[in-house]
């Protein structure tokens, strides 16, 4: 079951149920990006296998000495290219993809957009131009437009924890990979304009928005909640 973790709390007590007796020699896979989203009853009926991604370093390595395509974009877009890589989650497969892809498939890609989204998020947050009650305003109209159905949300608030996890890790001195920013003076900027705790807050926010989405929330209102929750963490 691919994306066993986008199943709803009823699809997976079903498939409990099945797990509790299941058919002579059936096995059951349950593939999914993030498993504290299932069901701790269904978690406690499987063995837990972690499989590990390539870095971001490896990634470019191969696609260095086997894609045409990188080369050219190493020359001549090299942070698009490092972004690619990222999007690409670890796999040689996705960065494949992702190079082939033309600049419209690749603005449809949710993954590319969740990430556009997530970066003009960060900017209407930092920019003066969206100082006071403006920025509330921009922000709220930027995601509903944007923003139409549970998987664009749900790719957004991935990458909005990503951000939020790289900036908290930057407050607290601590360091580790980054998940969304490129580079660590990207992301010590966007730090400065954010509390610690007002982060911590964020990052909260949104890990309990994403794991709402199973429920079929209002998708305005769970966006407005998480709008606020950022605003509440600028310093």
């Amino acid at each position: 079951i691919d994306h066993a973790h986008k199943l709803t709390e009823q699809a997976q007590n079903a498939l409990l149920k099945l797990m509790e007796e299941p058919p002579g020699r059936a096995l059951f896979l349950l593939l999914c990006e993030n498993s504290s989203m299932l069901l701790p009853t269904v978690r406690s009926r499987t063995q837990q296998l972690r499989m590990e991604l390539f870095s971001d370093e490896t990634l470019y390595e191969y696609v260095m000495e086997n894609e045409p395509l990188a080369e050219s974009l190493q020359r001549t877009a090299p942070e698009r290219l490092m972004l690619l890589l990222r999007l690409s989650n670890g796999t040689i497969g996705s960065a494949k993809r992702y190079l082939s892809y033309t600049e419209d498939k690749l603005e449809a890609d949710p993954q590319f957009s969740s990430y556009q989204m997530t970066e003009e998020t960060l900017k209407i947050l930092c920019g003066d131009m969206h100082a006071g009650g403006g920025r509330s305003v921009s922000l709220i109209l930027a995601l509903s437009e944007r923003i139409r159905d549970r998987d664009q949300a749900g790719a957004y608030l991935d990458k909005l924890a990503a951000m939020a996890r790289d900036i908290l890790c930057v407050k607290k001195g601590l360091r580790r990979k980054l998940l969304f920013f490129l580079n660590e003076e990207d992301a010590e900027q966007a730090a400065l304009h954010f509390t610690e705790a007002g982060i911590s807050g964020l990052l909260a926010s949104v890990i309990q928005s994403k794991q709402s989405l199973s429920a079929n929330p209002n998708l305005q209102i769970l966006l407005q909640k998480v709008c606020y929750s950022a605003l509440g963490a600028l310093a």
